[in-house]
């Protein structure tokens, strides 16, 4: 179904619903003439609720068209006038005739034409009606006993019937053969495709058919005369709804019609069956019940299995962090999910491009629409809006019938943004290890981080970040703004700045011992040479002047003693220079 605001003539080329934002009565005829359906939008009108009332519809028609398309069962769509829908089943059953079908009412046999067109008024009505059997005559002249079941329903805008149609044909057959013979009864119970069950009064087991057998795996015999709800091993909550089911069509003498329950085949696997139940009476006397069933597992299963899809995936499109949206061949949006709403500004279904973004944004993305739908294929691309930047992908769809694209878009600026600073900190780091001068480095890093305003002060100012190492505090990293993961790269920095500042501080420390050091050593030099010779005068005054043996020999000793000590101070001189030359170098 295509919906487009109508503000030319032009626009009501192939349009389903047109929707009219001005009082323009020529457009107003027109649109009347050539659209299904007219949305006339006044001041007061609310033009995303009316839009969106169409799009619930076409969602909910499609899950409605998936189950219809694998039912068992005929199912036909139809008004007073005609038929809007019929299923494959329905098809087979009209065979290649079924386009010269006009009403469905044509199909039902005359005798039974005025009662059916009385219940049609009734569901039109929006009465609630028993399900109902009738004879219908097929094209190819086949006599088809229907249950009916029809209720009142919005097809594409307009009031309509869903019938959902099974063949009791055999059915049929069996009850007419069985008054007009009971020899031939059991050859057509027995051939039934459908589960026949006849239970007595208390529910328990007269006879089963062989489709009961195949369907349960249990033979007739192993049946006879117990429960029902034993041999099907039915839940207690459940037999007790079916028995109550029973006792009321037996209070209120009347056939019940499409009971759905689980049961338990003899094998323990489980299955769902649907059916009708039937009277069984001898000669007006209730003596018990007829149960027709089918095996529904299936079509049950593909039900709930698409209900559950559909709600998984509406989460997923709704609570995606990704942008996601999805717009029709002109680039008008037709739905957007919660990130994609929050990243525009406001809701954008029903919009277009150019209705959103700048001239130059807009005519971008609409082209890539266009190419995507026209050459089926997906569109990469990059681009920016606003100074934001975004990875986008389009990709072609095909949705009843109609071309669409899906817009799959990542904001990327706060990615680019962190990439950006990830690469300042990684040359800060480089800095930290080229510089030895506290000011200089100091210098370095503020100005890499000029962008973020940062300043290393005594102080903290605004967002601040310690810079300490060992319970020593070197100041504060200031910036003026920082966001969550910058923070953690900053604290990082400040502890690495902290590091650097210690290890200035302490080659500082060293080379100011060197210093010191060096001018110890050039005082002991100096000393050492004011007392050797000295030293050598006395050694040469004592071997002159002093006559006593013993009293000389105590002196030269000592002045012996006197000059080992200086070598050894020379030794420790020299050593202690060449370290010293080497530190300071």
């Amino acid at each position: 179904m295509k919906i487009t605001i109508i503000r030319r003539k032009e626009d009501l080329k192939d349009c389903d619903v047109a929707i009219l934002e001005g009082e323009n009565l020529e457009l107003l005829k027109e649109a009347k003439k050539y659209s299904k359906f007219v949305v006339f939008f006044g001041e007061k009108a609310e033009k995303i609720e009316e839009i969106k009332k169409f799009e619930d519809f076409l969602q909910n028609y499609e899950i409605f068209k998936t189950i219809a398309e694998r039912s068992p069962d005929p199912i036909v769509i139809f008004n007073a006038e005609r038929i809007l829908y019929t299923n494959p089943k329905a098809l087979e059953y009209a065979k290649s005739e079924a386009k010269g079908i006009k009403r469905i009412l044509d199909l039902v046999r005359p005798d039974y034409q005025s009662i059916a067109l009385e219940r049609m008024r009734r569901v039109l009505k929006g009465e609630k009606t028993e399900p109902a059997e009738y004879p219908c005559i097929m094209p190819d002249r086949r006599e088809v006993w229907f249950e009916t079941n029809s209720m009142l329903i919005n097809f594409k805008g307009e009031p309509a019937i869903l019938l959902i149609l099974r063949d009791v044909t055999e059915k049929k057959i069996i009850e007419k053969k069985l008054e007009e013979s009971g020899k031939k009864y059991k050859e057509f119970f027995d051939n039934s495709l459908d589960i026949i069950a006849v239970t007595d009064l208390n529910g328990h087991f007269i006879e089963v058919n062989k489709a009961f057998e195949i369907a349960f795996g249990y033979t007739n015999e192993e049946v006879k005369g117990r429960d029902f709800a034993e041999v099907l091993r039915l839940e207690k909550s459940v037999a007790n709804e079916i028995f109550r089911s029973y006792n009321r069509a037996f209070r209120e003498r009347r056939d019940l019609r499409g009971l759905v329950f689980e049961v338990k085949r003899k094998d323990g696997r489980r299955i769902i069956v649907e059916g009708n139940i039937r009277l069984l009476c001898e000669k007006e006397k209730i003596i018990g019940f007829v149960g027709n069933y089918r095996d529904v597992t299936d079509r049950i299963r593909l039900e709930k299995k698409l209900k559950e899809s559909e709600e998984r995936y509406r989460k997923i499109f709704e609570f995606s962090p990704v942008l996601i949206a999805l717009v029709d061949e002109k680039g008008i949006f037709i739905e957007a999910n919660r990130a994609m709403v929050k990243s525009v500004g406001l809701d954008p279904v029903g919009k277009s491009h150019y209705d959103l973004f700048t001239k130059e944004v807009a005519e971008r993305r609409t082209k890539y629409v266009k190419e995507a739908i026209e050459k089926d294929k997906i569109i990469v691309f990059q681009d920016q809006r606003n100074g934001r930047f975004f990875f986008n992908q389009y990709i072609p769809l095909e949705l009843e019938g109609k071309k669409h694209c899906l817009i799959i878009s990542q904001e990327l600026t706060e990615l680019l943004r962190l990439n950006k600073f990830l690469r300042q900190i990684i040359e800060v780091g480089e800095t930290l290890a080229r510089f030895r001068d506290r000011k200089a480095l100091i210098e370095k890093v503020e100005t890499i981080l000029s962008e973020y305003s940062a300043r290393i002060s005594n102080k903290p100012e605004e967002v601040y970040f310690r810079i300490g190492y060992k319970g020593e505090n070197y100041g504060y990293l200031c910036v003026k703004f920082a966001g969550e993961e910058e923070r953690k790269l900053l604290k990082t920095l400040a502890d690495d700045l902290a590091l650097a500042f210690k290890s200035i501080e302490d080659e500082n420390k060293k080379k100011e011992l060197y210093e010191r050091l060096s001018e110890n050593i050039r005082t002991i030099a100096y000393l050492v040479d004011k007392i050797r010779n000295p030293l050598a005068v006395v050694l040469a005054y004592a071997e002159i002047m002093i006559e006593d043996r013993k009293a000389k020999e105590k002196v030269v000793q000592q002045i012996d003693r006197i000059v080992e000590i200086m070598r050894e101070l020379d030794t420790s001189w020299l050593k202690s220079e060449e370290l010293a030359e080497k530190r300071i170098i």
